[in-house]
């Protein structure tokens, strides 16, 4: 073999082994790609299905389930009181919890609603934002259109996390149940 064949081959052998590495590459990046496309696309579906199911759960429960009602003294002078309304089909079984909110005004327009299967919080519907839990662990956090807010820090998220099962065993403690 001639040196200037020796050569051309191994021109061949790299430029081949090179178009292959950039080949190979662009399809394993192609394959990141879709897995990230499935991801977002179950991340989605699952949204809707909660969006369906907390709106299906809130519509039950307020057609057939027994209820409860409370009231919180108005937390500043001249604002309304606070209701809460615990609704469930087996006493100490909470399906769904409404609790008002209040404006600026301290009028109570807003609405929470706390969302259990079987005696776990596992969902919260607020008038700016929307949260999945997860024993007791926030696992996502919506805006008031179930759009994924993915730049909430971490000391925020942790805050939110606590704040919610807080609020909800609070609550919860008006009508004597301990989960």
């Amino acid at each position: 073999m001639t040196s200037v064949t020796r050569n051309c081959f191994c021109f061949f052998f790299l430029l081949t082994v090179a178009c292959t590495s950039k080949e190979a590459k662009y399809e394993i990046q192609e394959m990141r790609d879709a897995e990230e496309i499935i991801q977002e696309t179950t991340q989605s579906s699952f949204l809707v299905q909660m969006k369906q199911k907390t709106s299906i759960m809130q519509k039950a429960a307020r057609e057939s389930l027994n209820y409860e009602e409370r009231e919180i003294e108005a937390e500043k002078l001249g604002w309304e009181k606070r209701k809460i309304i615990l609704r469930y089909d087996i006493p100490g079984q909470p399906v769904v919890m409404e609790v008002t909110e209040p404006t600026d005004a301290g009028k109570m327009t807003g609405l929470s609603i706390f969302y259990y299967q079987d005696g776990d919080l596992f969902a919260v519907t607020q008038p700016y934002a929307n949260y999945i839990l997860e024993k007791g662990k926030l696992k996502i956090w919506t805006d008031e259109n179930w759009n994924e807010n993915n730049e909430i820090s971490v000391e925020n998220w942790l805050d939110r996390e606590n704040n919610l099962v807080e609020q909800s065993e609070n609550y919860l403690k008006l009508f004597d149940i301990n989960l």
